[in-house]
C-alpha cells in the first residue's frame, strides 16, 4: 500500500500515507472497516523477472505427508513469498499465514463428534505452529476482532479507534471496541 483516500468520521476527504499519518495507515492495512470510509487505494508496483501461479492437487490420503511439507519448505521461505495450503474436503480447513488455521465445517450434529475428532487431529499435526487466531475476513457471525488480532494489535487497533473515531461513525462487522449496540 502506498495510500489511502479516505472519508474520516468527521466527514473530511484525507489522504493517508505512511508519512502523514503512520498510526491510520497502519489501521486501515489489515484492521478491519472501523476507522474511516476508504475511497480510493493506491499501491506500489513491483517489477519481477519470474511470476509462477496455479494449484497442485493431492489426494486427501496424502494430507499429512502435504502439510508436513508445506511447513518444511514454508518455515525458512522469504516473507514475500505467498504461498498457502487448502484442503478441501467436507469440512474445507485452510492454513493461511503463518500458520493459521480456520476450520470451517457442517453443523450437522450427527457428525459433530466425528468432525471434531477430525479437527483435533489436524491441530494435534501442526502442533505449537497453531495461534488459535481467525484471519479478520473469515469471522462468523457471532465473532470478535479479538479471535483475529493478537492482544497487543487489538490495543493498538482499539487506541487508534478511541482517538480517531470516538462517536463510533464507523461500525466493522467486528468492530475493535468490542460489541457495541
Amino acid at each position: 500500500m502506498r495510500a489511502f483516500e479516505v472519508v474520516d468520521a468527521d466527514g473530511e476527504r484525507v489522504r493517508v500515507t505512511a508519512g502523514s499519518d503512520p498510526e491510520l495507515f497502519w489501521a486501515l492495512r489489515g484492521g478491519g472497516g472501523d476507522f474511516a470510509l476508504i475511497t480510493s487505494i493506491e499501491l506500489n508496483l513491483f517489477e519481477t523477472p519470474h511470476l509462477y501461479g496455479g494449484q497442485i492437487v493431492w489426494p486427501a490420503d496424502r494430507t499429512g505427508e502435504v502439510f508436513d511439507a508445506f511447513r518444511s519448505i514454508t518455515a525458512g521461505a522469504p516473507r514475500e513469498l505467498p504461498v498457502w495450503i487448502n484442503r478441501t474436503a467436507p469440512p474445507p480447513p485452510s492454513v493461511a499465514e503463518p500458520y493459521l488455521l480456520h476450520l470451517l465445517g457442517l453443523r450437522l450434529p450427527h457428525l459433530a463428534e466425528a468432525v471434531r475428532g477430525r479437527q483435533a487431529a489436524l491441530v494435534a499435526r501442526l502442533g505449537g505452529a497453531v495461534s488459535g487466531r481467525k484471519p479478520y475476513t473469515f469471522l462468523a457471525p457471532g465473532g470478535s476482532a479479538a479471535q483475529a488480532f493478537p492482544a497487543d494489535t487489538l490495543a493498538r487497533l482499539r487506541r487508534i479507534k478511541r482517538e480517531r473515531d470516538p462517536g463510533h461513525v464507523f461500525r466493522a462487522n467486528f468492530p475493535v471496541p468490542g460489541r457495541t449496540s
